[in-house]
Order: C-alpha cells, then structure tokens, then sequence
C-alpha cells in the first residue's frame, strides 16, 4: 500500500493546496473539516507557521484521509515547555482496512520540535493506532445525572400521557434531589460569590503554576479565549460557559467552566441536551475544596438540560459524586507520549497518572 498513498503537509501560509484542482475530495474529506482547520490554526499557544499542519493522504488524487496537528503547551516540572497534539483524524471508510495509512497519518502528530505528545477525547480505533508508538492513555471516569427525564421517556414510549406521567414523577424527585443539594451547597458557600463571566480574569494566568501536579497542559487566559469563543460546529444549541467563585474582598478563589450541547442521537435517545463540567479548579482549598467546587458546578445547569456530566480521575470524588445520586457511565480518555524516546529515563514518571492534571477540557475537545 506505501506506494499507491500519498502524504502531503501544508501550514498556515501553504495556499498551493487550494489552486491544485487535480486533488478531488471525493469523500468530502476536507469539506467536513474546514471549520476545524479555522480554528485549529488561530491556537494561541501555536504561533509559528510550522507549529500548525494539516496532513492529507491521497490516493489516486483522491483525498482519502486527514489529520491535523498543532502544538500545545505544557507545564512540566513548573517549566513551560513545547508539546504536540493531534485533531480530527479522519480517513475514508473505504481505505480504512489499510492499517499503515492511519498508522503513516498518526506518526505526523509527533512533531519532532517538541518533547511531549498529549491529546484528549481520543477514540479506542485511534488510540489503538497511537498505541503503536508506545502511547498511555489514562481514563477519566464520566458520571451522569438525569436531571429532565422526559426527554430519556420520549426514546422508549410512543404515549404522550404515560410520557407526561413517568417523567411527571420522575421529575418531582430529581426536583427534591436537587433541592437538598442547593441547600447543603448554599450553607457550605455562604460568603463567597459566584458569577457566570464573559471576560477572563487575569488571574487566570496563574492556574498551572498554582496546581501542584508535575504534568499538565497550560491553560493560561489566552486559551480559555480560544476555548470559549470558538467551536467546531455552528449549532446554535452550543454553549461554553465561564464561572468565577470570588471572595467578599473580590479575591479569585475558584472557577468552573461549562459545556452544554444539543445532540441528534445518543445511543437509543434522540434530541438530548447534555450538561458537562470541562475545566475547574480551586486556587484556595481552605476556602472550597474541589469536590464542592464540582457541586456548584452541577447546580450551574438549568431544567433545559437532561443529563449533567462530570468527568475525573480522582475516585474519592467520583464516590462523592455517586453519593449526590451520579451513575458511572464509560469515560473520557487522555492520550499521552513521548515524542523524543531519549527522555524516557529524564521522566521516570511521566506514564503515572498521579502526576498530571487531568481534565476533559484538554488540547481541542472543548470544541466538540
């Protein structure tokens, strides 16, 4: 297969791609990527040219696959260094029995200008391939509410009465759920303030280097503009929100950051709008530790939306969580690596879970 496939890279100022017009998308590769291509190119922690490429696998002149990279940053050791990551892996269903194609596509993601790869919200096929290189991938276990049950009756009965009763009863007890949890959260909270913010604080350039953990992505106040002021869908039911929790003296003390999405079809539910918790942190534990900070995050979410998602690493608060009525549903996976193998010895502990900080706002899955 090496010789019948193509790989061609392209940055931010190759513009020849577009003026070949011997390249057919055929398969509506590129087509259906255009708005992640956008977006992906104006990351603001991926500055130069080179940091950004979008790789194009050809067959015949056909597109039959693409993968993007760009380069993140990471906090390691409280040193800022550079990282790869990948985006939207996509090869035509037709090719896809050619297992050195995708493997040939993911190699492109490893930048060799960089010493770390991490990538989140990857697939269990993608990861297989990533596993090839020597990849770790670490899970965050995703727990779910039901918080609207009507929407999960309409996708099991036809009736509209018995859909109104079921989700009638239902809905009175979620209600009474709920209502104990403001209460406990509104005593434990008393004397702070929080606030949905549509400007980033500058405080929040400090995050990393106030988190404690060896490893983790840089989300400094130029990425919480990216993340929140762009997506890779136009869908008007699409939300990023950003709150603040802030002393009496106005000092930054937490904040939260909410996704909420309207999709067509989950599994056997259709038209379901889902509530996930993408990114927190506390800055002062003595005054919100994070499971609480979690709490008020899960009461931040409206009677618009039918199910409420966290997702975390840490199994003392995932048993929290399970307390406060949450059922354990699958996870969201973190993929990460080495880019130089030579730093396999320097960083002994980087494929230990403990040390980094995990969260499902990683890389570009926000934007999804």
């Amino acid at each position: 297969m090496k010789e019948d496939y193509i790989i061609l890279k392209r940055n931010r100022k190759d513009s020849s791609f577009e003026k070949n017009s011997n390249y057919i998308d055929k398969y509506e590769i590129l087509s259906s990527k255009k708005l992640v291509r956008q977006i992906i190119a104006i990351h603001p922690h991926s500055k130069v040219d080179d940091d950004f490429c979008e790789v194009i696998c050809l067959v015949n002149n056909y597109i039959v696959g693409v993968v993007y990279y760009f380069n993140t940053k990471m906090l390691v050791d409280n040193q800022i260094v550079r990282a790869s990551t990948g985006s939207s892996l996509l090869i035509s269903k037709k090719f896809r029995k050619f297992a050195t194609l995708g493997i040939e596509l993911v190699e492109q993601s490893y930048n060799p200008k960089t010493q770390f790869f991490i990538s989140g919200g990857m697939s269990e096929n993608a990861f297989k391939i990533h596993s090839y290189f020597g990849a770790k991938k670490f899970s965050l276990e995703r727990y779910l509410f039901i918080n609207n049950s009507k929407t999960i009756y309409k996708s099991f009965f036809n009736f509209k009465i018995l859909i109104l009763l079921l989700s009638t009863i239902t809905n009175l007890f979620i209600s009474l759920l709920r209502g104990i949890l403001n209460l406990f959260v509104r005593y434990k909270i008393s004397g702070l303030v929080i606030k949905e913010v549509n400007d980033v604080p500058d405080e929040m350039n400090e995050l990393n280097f106030l988190n404690k953990k060896k490893y983790q992505e840089v989300h400094d106040k130029a990425w919480f503009e990216w993340v929140l002021n762009n997506s890779f869908y136009n869908e008007r039911k699409f939300k990023k929100k950003l709150f603040t929790v802030r002393s009496r003296s106005n000092r930054l003390v937490a904040f939260f950051m909410t996704h909420e999405r309207e999709y067509k079809k989950i599994d056997k539910f259709h038209d379901l709008v889902v509530g996930s918790v993408i990114e927190w942190e506390t800055f002062e534990p003595h005054s919100i530790k994070e499971e609480l900070l979690l709490m008020c995050a899960f009461r931040s979410f409206g009677k618009n939306i039918d199910i409420i998602e966290i997702s975390t690493s840490n199994k003392k608060i995932g048993q929290i969580l399970r307390n406060i009525g949450m059922r354990r549903k699958g996870a969201r996976n973190v993929v990460v690596n080495f880019v130089r193998k030579s730093d396999n010895g320097k960083y002994a502990d980087f494929f230990d879970e403990n040390n980094w900080r995990l969260r499902p706002a990683l890389c570009d899955t926000a934007m999804y």
